[in-house]
């Protein structure tokens, strides 16, 4: 198995994706954007320690002079995916977890090559389930599921003006001449 289908079927099994070509797109997606964040050394390290199919794509991006916030990265993630913000979130999580969880036969002592030394962040993978590709309602297109809206008691002024509403009769009705 080369490194490449290695990495790939890390990042399929830590993102529990369904199908090869969606963790590659999803990898694809990460790495383009870990292209456009990261400069210098750290760029280089990643680049050494990746797969050839993989480096190509870190390396085709041309790194921005000022890198975004770990919200924006997941914000801009979701816009190239075309996902929620939960699920960008899950797919980042699940790539760089499979980044360090790779072997690297550049550099066998260092533990992360995205981190510099043994961080929680990445090491322990996704944190949460992933988002059911079945599902069916407003979850399946990346809202959060609402609750029904509770009653709300009424007021005790409420309830006196309910009351004397219910025991007036409505018929016969007084009518004025």
């Amino acid at each position: 198995m080369t490194r490449y289908r290695l990495l790939l079927q890390q990042v399929r099994n830590l993102g529990r994706y369904t199908c090869d070509e969606e963790a590659e797109r999803v990898l694809d997606a990460v790495l383009a954007l870990l292209g456009s964040q990261l400069t210098g050394d750290e760029r280089c390290d990643l680049a050494a320690a990746l797969p050839e199919q993989a480096r190509a794509v870190l390396a085709a991006q041309i790194p921005l002079p000022h890198p975004v916030t770990a919200p924006a990265f997941v914000e801009s993630l979701a816009h190239t995916l075309g996902t929620s913000l939960t699920a960008a979130r899950w797919d980042a999580s699940s790539v760089l977890a499979a980044l360090t969880a790779t072997p690297t036969t550049t550099s066998p002592t260092a533990s992360s090559p995205t981190c510099p030394g043994a961080t929680p962040c990445c090491s322990a993978g996704p944190t949460w389930p992933p988002p059911d590709p079945a599902a069916t309602g407003p979850a399946a297109h990346g809202r959060p599921r609402r609750r029904p809206a509770r009653r709300r008691r009424p007021t005790p002024h409420r309830r006196r003006h309910r009351a004397r509403r219910r025991s007036a009769p409505p018929w016969p009705r007084p009518y004025l001449r």
